[in-house]
């Protein structure tokens, strides 16, 4: 997956509701002041920009080197071909390699937006009209040390001049009718890239190296809400808190509904004794996440991990109806079920997530679930001769609201 990567549980929440009428405990900051301050002002400075879809003379020679012809499809599907998983650009696939084009070229490894960044390169060197475009409904959480990091999806989204659209994601042309996403500028794009490398360096233990790339990030595109969380959570972990504050506000302003800039204004809050704002902010939290299909994947993950195997079914059902078409909802409810001994269930949600695939990642997912998760649970469950129940859906297993 691309690692548009989002510290502490970032994530959109639709809905209606405002956020708690609170006041702040430092003066704010209007929106251009906030970018002065933390940004052009600051002692960490900003990461040096670069241009993620240069080509370099190495990669130029290569593109040469792969044969077009005038049909735009067969192009298309050669360039996409290279990709694959067996392609002959012989890619691995890294989700911690956040790489421009050429570097991605060079080290044949990087992540979702890595690949894009190359297919994307290499197909406008060879005048495809190709641009960004964000996946929505494919995401995945991972653990890393004290974090919680939500990974995004993004692929290369083109169109021919009379023909239609397309999309390319780590090397199959995929029919845009299948997918659900929108188109980001290159700026948006060269943003997140940043974003990357700045949560993978807090992650890593480099705060001030992280603010360095969020900086950059928010100097390229300072509309990402999640970009500005990012710099408040690293800035909160430096116990900055004026910083930290200016900056969730400013998340904020972006997206009012943003759970993890409200979750982290209430730790804030708490670290520095104002009980009664932290109160209010998690009470707002609790209200967010309990109607957030994310939030209760990651309670029921969380009941997994605690053996509580009966209240991790209970949380995964309710986020597959609130979520109907992510894959690792069902492979985590799959994985419930198995553990129960419930071999009709949990073989149903396993066939529910190989549908769901899509990518290359996918399909990894499934095979690493299928050979490494409670192996022989799982065993059972797929050479079972029980009849697969129907679909999951609200109405046949009566879920609750």
């Amino acid at each position: 997956m691309r690692r548009t990567i989002v510290i502490t549980l970032g994530l959109l929440v639709t809905g209606c509701a405002a956020i708690p009428d609170v006041e702040l405990v430092y003066p704010p900051l209007e929106t251009d002041q906030a970018v002065q301050r933390l940004i052009l002002d600051s002692e960490f400075g900003a990461a040096a920009d670069i241009d993620v879809l240069f080509v370099s003379a190495e990669l130029k020679q290569y593109i040469r080197d792969v044969r077009t012809q005038r049909d735009p499809h067969r192009n298309l599907q050669r360039l996409a071909n290279l990709f694959r998983s067996n392609g002959k650009l012989a890619m691995e696939y890294d989700v911690t390699a956040t790489l421009s084009a050429s570097d991605a070229f060079a080290l044949r490894r990087g992540n979702c937006l890595s690949y894009t960044h190359l297919f994307i390169a290499m197909a406008r060197t060879v005048g495809m009209r190709v641009r960004y475009q964000e996946v929505l409904g494919v995401q995945q959480w991972d653990a890393v040390g004290d974090f919680v990091v939500l990974n995004r999806h993004i692929a290369a989204f083109g169109n021919f001049d009379q023909s239609g659209t397309f999309a390319v994601d780590f090397g199959l042309v995929v029919p845009t009718s299948r997918r659900f996403g929108r188109i980001v500028s290159d700026d948006r794009a060269r943003a997140q890239h940043f974003n990357n490398l700045g949560a993978d360096s807090l992650t890593g233990g480099d705060s001030e190296g992280g603010i360095a790339f969020f900086n950059r990030s928010i100097l390229i595109d300072p509309e990402l809400s999640y970009v500005w969380t990012n710099l408040g959570t690293t800035y909160s972990r430096l116990e900055r808190y004026q910083a930290a504050e200016w900056a969730f506000t400013e998340a904020l302003r972006i997206s009012p509904y943003d759970v993890s800039a409200i979750n982290q204004m209430a730790s804030l809050y708490g670290r520095i004794g104002r009980d009664d704002l932290a109160a209010a902010y998690r009470a707002r939290s609790a209200k967010e996440r309990g109607r957030n299909p994310y939030y209760l994947f990651r309670d029921g993950v969380a009941a997994i991990h605690d053996g509580e195997f009966e209240r991790a079914i209970d949380q995964l059902r309710r986020a597959v109806k609130r979520q109907p078409d992510e894959m690792h909802f069902y492979l985590q409810l799959g994985k419930a079920y198995a553990m129960t001994a419930d071999a009709r269930a949990a073989k149903g949600a396993l066939l529910r997530a190989e549908e769901l695939m899509v990518t290359d990642a996918d399909r990894m997912a499934v095979s690493r679930m299928i050979e490494d998760v409670c192996a022989e649970a799982l065993e059972c469950v797929l050479n079972s001769t029980e009849e697969t129940p129907a679909p999951l859906t609200a109405d046949s297993h009566g879920w609750p609201c």
